[in-house]
């Protein structure tokens, strides 16, 4: 009994600790049947895709952050906005949702190769821009890095980034332990593995940094408790010179920017889309 109920409180804890990184914040009475759910074969595992307008017009690719799944993104997929111009992407990242649930990836390399392969839903032929948030911002570095000129361009919202602020916690140490992990809920227990493995994975970007060439938007909140300011300014340090880019903070603005204030993403995907 005792064991049971110190499982049950180390269980409660890190739910705790990481709830705040995926929120939903959408009408229990949106019609979700706009959207089309979508199985593709990635490079490693079966993915789910959620896509939303004609998939002639250029492709918007949505990453949600740890925990989550493509409905961080619900709101955005129907914005009459976005879809009069663009054809919106919404992956469930691996081992979330109908992306190979409860089976980590903490590699960004193979995450990035999973994702970007929903990509050929699009007939456009036109450059991706790509969104990420929080633990999808650390995703969307990969990704700029790895594909340069091949994009329109990158959107980091509140985008985990520097590996020197990536401090492990005792907590997350015990939850990795083969003993406890099963027995915590799943999409939990991915967060906490690839959130562990994430400060490393950030370390063998530092020196790749200069292949980030594409218009760049970092939008951040100062009030942020989650992922602190400093990652936007490891941005504004790391961006190259040559890298369009717009670092820009928002006073008295926290973690949730994606559904508090949704149209400051509207707006820079737009610029992107504007400068061509």
């Amino acid at each position: 009994m005792g064991i049971t109920t110190d499982i049950a409180s180390l269980c409660n804890i890190l739910g705790r600790m990481v709830k705040h990184r995926f929120k939903r914040n959408f009408s229990a009475s949106a019609e979700v049947s706009v959207f089309r759910h979508i199985a593709y074969q990635g490079s490693h595992r079966t993915m789910q895709v959620v896509s939303s307008g004609e998939e002639s017009k250029p492709p918007v690719l949505f990453l949600h952050g740890s925990p989550g799944s493509w409905h961080a993104w619900s709101h955005l997929l129907r914005d009459k906005t976005l879809l009069q111009r663009f054809h919106l992407l919404a992956v469930d990242r691996p081992g979330y949702g109908g992306s190979t649930p409860g089976i980590t990836e903490p590699s960004l390399q193979r995450q990035a190769e999973d994702v970007l392969a929903a990509l050929h839903l699009n007939t456009s032929g036109q450059k991706p821009i790509v969104v990420g948030h929080s633990y999808g911002g650390a995703l969307l570095a990969q990704i700029g890095i790895d594909q340069g000129a091949s994009l329109a361009g990158l959107i980091f919202i509140a985008a985990s980034v520097d590996p020197a602020l990536e401090k492990k916690k005792v907590i997350q140490t015990i939850a990795a332990l083969p003993l406890i992990r099963d027995l915590i809920p799943r999409s939990i227990r991915v967060c906490n593995e690839e959130i562990l493995a994430l400060q490393q994975e950030l370390e063998l970007l530092l020196p790749e940094w200069h292949k980030v060439i594409v218009h760049t938007v970092v939008l951040q909140g100062d009030k942020d408790d989650l992922v602190p300011l400093e990652n936007a300014h490891f941005l504004q340090r790391m961006l190259p010179e040559h890298c369009p880019k717009e670092i820009l903070i928002f006073e008295g603005k926290n973690h949730f920017l994606p559904w508090t204030s949704p149209h400051l993403i509207v707006q820079a995907i737009e610029k992107i889309a504007d400068a061509g």
